[in-house]
């Protein structure tokens, strides 16, 4: 039986929003299976890792508060009112809440980070510690109106909410990809552990938020509805403005980030105001890496022919050959439309392996850009033989990891700094 079919026979029941209410693609609904076995959560819902609540007035978020002596550390767990917990519905599920309940938010960010955690438990082979488990054996899941940021912290992850430029509310416990970023942190910090602020060199900020961002984009390719509507907008062509290169997406015209894009070390060589801002270019060879493994994996399925990969490689080069190379994808994505699905599955997962890899090899105190090429490239012989070599090359060298460090920080961090903010506070 496969891990679906598992899921499917004995695992729970939620709605998750793949791409968050009113954004580019629709607001569908998806039912997913997670891990956890129907009839298992309690009310929240809630298990021995990991609890969600619907506070009542709370007004600070979790962090950091001034006092007129010392600052003072705010942890959970929340102690004041709360909504009525969402109970189970029949045979244990969660799936039976409407969107305009007052406990559905609660509900999808439970799903949603148990659904992070199930995808990457599954790459790990086993379960992933909390970093504060010493102290909190539950995360605290929660949110907060008045905040428009979000954070995982020590015991707790929060969300918050903002105006979009239409006005409308955008709540982040609804944004699929804003939660699972979140859960990337605490995914890294599982392996290289928490650090204090001052102690490890910039670009490690700025790759903290680089693999936050690729976890968020490789647990969205785990909906079934996120792969169907790319490759069928698209027709295979991921290079392309597309759902999937669009990072935390919040309406039709605003994302927080782009996973495609063209930026490159010599932007930062002068300085860096933001670590978001500095994750970009690896950001990008990432993506880049991504849609060339694509292309090999077509390649080798006999799904596209070695012209049409080559003239994806001029694109690059000469932007008037799109709409050629669109052609060139409709044609081949109509005649095999299975073969481009199972290619982009097996380049998510080698994607899910190299980072996981990346991760166990890195040194969080001497981190530097440079150190990825090389590092990335010993893995692609442990996994591939080398195959990926050559992609690996062209990426990175394109981006200048290697030949352009970056430059101080130009600026004192703010508050959407998140490596200078509550997430590496421990008691």
């Amino acid at each position: 039986m496969s891990d679906a079919l598992e899921l499917r026979s004995a695992g729970t029941r939620f709605r998750l929003y793949p791409q968050p209410p009113g954004g580019s693609w629709g607001t569908r609904l998806e039912t997913v299976y997670v891990s956890s076995p129907a009839g298992s959560l309690g009310p929240g819902p809630s298990d021995d890792r990991m609890y969600a609540v619907v506070p009542i007035g709370k007004r600070q978020p979790y962090g950091l508060v001034p006092g007129r002596r010392n600052p003072r550390l705010y942890l959970p767990p929340w102690e004041g009112d709360v909504v009525p917990p969402a109970m189970p519905g029949p045979n244990g599920h969660f799936d039976h809440l409407a969107p305009s309940d007052p406990r559905f938010p609660a509900v999808h960010l439970f799903g949603t980070v148990r659904f992070v955690l199930d995808v990457w438990e599954g790459y790990l082979g086993g379960p992933i510690e909390w970093h504060f488990a010493q102290d909190f054996p539950q995360l605290e899941l929660l949110m907060i109106d008045n905040w428009a940021n979000a954070h995982i912290g020590y015991g707790y992850l929060e969300t918050g909410a903002r105006r979009t430029q239409s006005g409308r509310l955008h709540h982040y416990a609804l944004n699929f990809d804003v939660i699972a970023h979140e859960v990337g942190h605490a995914l890294l910090i599982a392996f290289t552990g928490p650090f204090a602020h001052g102690t490890v060199p910039g670009e490690f900020e700025a790759f903290h938020e680089m693999s936050s961002d690729w976890v968020a984009l490789i647990s969205s390719l785990h909906f079934d509805s996120v792969i169907d509507d790319l490759l069928e907008n698209t027709s295979g062509n991921l290079d392309t403005f597309n759902r999937f290169s669009r990072f935390g997406e919040i309406s039709r015209f605003e994302q927080i980030r782009l996973a495609n894009n063209d930026s490159t070390m010599d932007d930062f060589a002068l300085g860096w105001e933001s670590e978001h801002d500095l994750a970009q270019p690896m950001i990008g060879a990432f993506f880049d890496i991504f849609v060339d493994t694509y292309h090999e994996i077509l390649l080798d399925l006999g799904a596209v022919p070695p012209a049409l990969e080559q003239l994806a490689d001029q694109v690059e080069r000469d932007s008037s050959l799109r709409d050629q190379l669109q052609r060139g994808f409709d044609r081949a994505y109509e005649r095999r439309p299975e073969s481009f699905r199972w290619a982009l599955e097996e380049a998510r997962d080698l994607t899910a392996r190299y980072l996981i890899e990346i991760w166990a090899g890195i040194d969080k105190e001497t981190f530097a850009f440079a150190d990825i090429p090389p590092l990335a490239e010993e893995i692609d012989r442990d996994l591939s033989g080398g195959r990926l070599r050559r992609l690996m090359r062209n990426s990175f060298g394109f981006r200048r990891f290697g030949r352009i460090r970056p430059g101080p920080r130009t600026r004192d961090p703010d508050d959407r700094s998140h490596s200078h903010s509550a997430r590496m506070l421990t008691p």
